[in-house]
């Protein structure tokens, strides 16, 4: 088995990754995606923020191993035993997930408060409907809303439907090695059931992009009901481009730039009264877009308050 050294096996460190923090984020990816997806951030993230996304078995360094979990709560269980509590004790952390990956921030989040570890001084859900909204009834694609147990030609069928056609992933061979894993995940999706749903002693923050149709306004919006300290929304405009073969929920990896100048104004500002001086961690100032900028008839109300163009 790979290791990445310092933190073992669950977490895929970025290149040139500083050797010291002040601030760590935890980043989980979504369906089948290794944790390097999240690599590119290492640039767009202010000095002093240690990039830490999880890396789950059966993908990147840990492509030979199967992954385990029968639920979304035993990999998350996993994932803390593995990454172990010192690592949440050194510095403060916030977490992220995106879409799957929200899922599983959550879980994180909850079970750290039920382990009696350190907390996240902030906990960002992206792409992904609240957590009480789980069932595949709650599932925007009426469809198909369950392609774990699809065989291969209508697996692939509705994947496509729901999120592209990935020129990566025409060749048989690739087909044929991805899709397992793929399905593994969406089982993991398609079964869960939180852990909890009492609210978090964290800040929440619920991000989409506008014209995402993996999540609906409304089930974005009702991460409020497990936020027990404080929870905002921010929906992300002009994020897909006629080039890009995937959809606009996708943002994190193909066009990230207005996600990662929120989280530069917004990280450094965690838990500190006095603001961003506090912290010793430096970051650029983002502008908020005007409210009228948001198109009416495709933004939601939320997104007309706190737009990031």
């Amino acid at each position: 088995m790979a290791s990445q050294g310092k933190y073992g096996d669950w977490i895929a460190l970025a290149p040139n990754s500083p050797s010291t923090a002040k601030l760590r984020i935890f980043c989980v990816a979504p369906v089948g995606m290794s944790g390097a997806c999240f690599h590119p951030w290492a640039s767009g993230l202010p000095r002093g923020v240690e990039l830490m996304p999880l890396e789950l078995p059966g993908r990147g360094f840990r492509m030979a191993e199967k992954l385990q979990a029968s639920s979304l709560n035993d990999l998350a269980a996993a994932a803390l035993d593995g990454i172990g509590r010192p690592v949440f004790e050194e510095v403060p952390f916030a977490i992220f997930g995106h879409s799957f990956g929200a899922w599983l921030a959550y879980e994180l989040a909850q079970q750290l408060c039920a382990r009696g570890w350190q907390q996240p001084l902030k906990l960002y859900v992206s792409a992904n409907r609240a957590p009480q909204l789980h069932c595949t009834g709650h599932d925007p694609d009426r469809v198909q809303p369950e392609l774990s147990r699809l065989g291969e030609e209508s697996f692939w069928d509705h994947f496509e439907r729901r999120y592209g056609k990935n020129p990566d992933l025409q060749e048989s061979y690739i087909r044929d090695f991805i899709r397992p894993v793929l399905q593994g995940d969406f089982s993991l999706l398609e079964t869960y059931v939180p852990s909890s749903l009492e609210k978090l002693p964290v800040p929440l923050c619920a991000l989409c992009a506008i014209g995402d149709r993996r999540c609906r306004p409304e089930q974005l919006s009702a991460w409020h009901e497990v936020a027990g300290a404080g929870f905002e929304e921010r929906w992300f405009q002009n994020v897909w481009k006629p080039e890009f073969w995937s959809t606009e929920h996708r943002y994190i990896v193909d066009n990230p730039k207005s996600l990662l100048a929120f989280l530069s104004e917004d990280l450094p500002l965690l838990g500190c009264p006095g603001g961003a001086d506090d912290t010793g961690i430096e970051g650029p100032v983002v502008s908020e877009c005007a409210e009228d900028s948001v198109p009416e008839s495709t933004a939601p109300e939320s997104a007309r308050r706190c737009c990031i163009s």
